[in-house]
């Protein structure tokens, strides 16, 4: 049923650019029939269809607008653009405050997403947040800035504080959850994916799978070329929850490895390539039609550090 959720958000979907004047909303006819009967099957026939879509479109726009906030609190947390204070890493600051609370108020926090406790911000936390909203105060020509500015009621920072907690909380939660209280069952940690918060985020270390894959895809078939590739979901690395870079400009990796690789493994032509990207979140839709608007500069950085247990490979 994920799979069917999946192909449905996306061709739901309203694309920018060149397919704006296009763009409408998926309709059961446009199903094909094998999809048609696994939806039936599911107890979605087409008099339900358009509920259906309305659905998961609603939860959809409800999992960005968390999700947008979450990437705020890992930005407020790690981020040196706006305080001298030591940043702080996210799971590590899940972990101090879900073991400070008393058992009983621990327990139910990983029992009730709708818990907050009342311990309230840590203090270190709390003068961060305080800072970020402060440097809102002050429009700078700081995309990021700018971009978290526009989530939260910053002139009013009382309330902004008090309702940030409650996206800490969440953040707090997943990250215990999934670091701590898991213990690498791989189960239980794809389970928690399921209703989380959409991520926006993205790597270049990403684009490496994909290389791997298509060299394989040349090594099978040496003749194949290809000129058209779809990139659902190329994010844009507003503040990854761990090892934050943000001394240039979010940026969106994906559509740009892709196309590395494939003129790479001589797969594909520069003549006639084309690459397109849909996201489910709106803004790195509109920042990817920014960025080919004007000649575009990509900064490569990594977070992944060499060491004598895990040395790179040539590749």
């Amino acid at each position: 049923m994920r799979i069917l959720v999946a192909l449905c958000v996306v061709a739901s979907l309203e694309l920018s650019g060149a397919a704006g004047d296009r763009r409408r909303r998926i309709e059961y006819g446009d199903l094909p029939d094998v999809l048609q009967r696994a939806l039936a099957a599911h107890g979605i026939p087409a008099s339900a269809f358009a509920a259906y879509i309305a659905r998961v479109q609603a939860e959809s726009d409800r999992r960005v607008a968390d999700g947008e906030r979450e990437h705020l609190i890992y930005f407020a947390l790690q981020s040196r653009g706006f305080t001298e204070r030591a940043p702080i890493e996210p799971a590590l600051s899940a972990r101090r405050f879900v073991e400070r609370l008393p058992e009983a108020e621990r327990t139910r926090l990983l029992d009730d997403p709708s818990f907050l406790p009342a311990a309230g911000w840590p203090q270190a936390e709390r003068a961060r947040i305080a800072d970020l909203l402060r440097a809102f105060a002050t429009p700078v020509a700081n995309a990021r800035l700018g971009y978290f500015r526009t989530l939260v009621a910053w002139d009013r920072p009382a309330i902004a504080i008090g309702g940030l907690y409650a996206d800490y909380v969440r953040v707090a939660r997943f990250l215990y959850q999934k670091e701590f209280a898991a213990e690498k069952d791989a189960a239980r940690i794809a389970a928690l994916y399921e209703s989380r918060p959409h991520s926006s985020d993205t790597q270049i270390e990403a684009g490496f799978g994909v290389y791997l894959g298509l060299g394989t895809l040349h090594a099978l078939e040496p003749t194949l070329r290809v000129t058209k590739i779809l990139v659902v979901g190329p994010g844009l690395d507003l503040a990854p929850r761990t090892d934050l870079i943000d001394a240039v400009d979010p940026q969106s990796y994906q559509p740009l490895a892709v196309a590395d690789a494939l003129l790479a493994l001589s797969l594909a032509s520069d003549a006639d390539l084309r690459v397109h990207s849909i996201d489910v979140n709106p803004r790195v839709v509109r920042a990817l039609d920014d960025a080919v608007r004007r000649p575009l500069t990509i900064h490569l950085f990594t977070g992944i550090r060499e060491t004598a247990d895990q040395p790179f490979r040539p590749e």
